[in-house]
């Protein structure tokens, strides 16, 4: 499974923490990254993880790496659809 390089997997990250009662501190440890890579990760609005970090996220969410794509894609619709209602 490719990622598209435009996209970013931030928002759904930072929902999934939230709806899991989790913290960036926590994926931090998880991952064996630093709290300022999991925030730009979070925040940066091109920035998609390589594979192999996108599958321990979805590992520390509990979720298959394919689950954790479409967790993902349905984050993009409801984005795309609120844009399209803003315009």
């Amino acid at each position: 499974m490719d990622f598209p390089k435009d996209d970013c997997l931030g928002p759904t990250i930072y929902r999934l923490l939230r709806e899991q009662g989790k913290t960036q501190a926590e994926l931090a440890r998880y991952g064996h990254w630093s709290p300022a890579y999991v925030s730009k990760m979070i925040h940066a609005t091109n920035n998609m993880p390589s594979l192999q970090k996108a599958k321990r996220i979805a590992d520390f969410f509990g979720l298959t790496l394919d689950q954790l794509w479409e967790e993902h894609m349905v984050d993009e619709m409801r984005q795309r659809r609120s844009s399209r209602h803003a315009d």
